[in-house]
């Protein structure tokens, strides 16, 4: 399974992105569909993606000379896995193989923002539906919604998140 966190737009104090997962649909007959999209998929099938939830992650470790203390995880592909979160107290999707940092989860908040005051995230991935540039809603919806998307994959197929950073 692979799930898509597309960055669209970057501000000073936090960074909204969409979450996508990999879907398979069927081939409508007479349809045209490139070679791409087939690739790797049953026959009689195409790659598609589906959209998940909106993302809010706080800014990059270093803007305009400025360090931040919360900061987003580069992009790349990174493999995911659902674990107990010890913070959280409950099984969580946890972003694994991040460069110079651990326990980067998904997991529910309003905000991000690189001030530690206004925050819900340090570093980690926040999903719900944005109401506004920079802020979240229904964020506890949206986590049970990925994880329910996670538990659809067949028993012991792994999780492949990539992040794409926008423009």
């Amino acid at each position: 399974m692979k799930l898509l966190l597309k960055r669209y737009f970057e501000g000073p104090q936090y960074i909204c992105g969409h979450l996508f997962r990999e879907a398979l649909v069927p081939i409508e007959q007479g349809q045209v569909v490139p070679r791409s999209a087939t690739a790797g998929a049953p026959l009689g099938f195409r790659r598609t993606w589906e959209f998940v939830c909106d993302t809010l992650e706080p800014p990059y470790l270093e803007r305009r000379g400025v360090k931040k203390l919360a900061h987003a995880i580069p992009a790349g592909d990174y493999p995911l896995v659902v674990s107990f979160s010890p913070k959280f107290q409950k099984m969580l999707p946890l972003v694994v193989n991040v460069p110079g940092r651990s326990g980067i989860r998904i997991h529910a908040g309003n905000r991000a923002h690189s001030d530690p005051a206004k925050t819900d995230t340090m570093g980690c991935i926040l999903v719900g539906s944005a109401d506004r540039i920079g802020h979240l809603t229904d964020s506890r919806r949206a986590l049970a919604v990925v994880m329910k998307r996670l538990a659809e994959r067949p028993e012991g197929e792994g999780v492949r998140l990539v992040v794409e950073d926008g423009r």
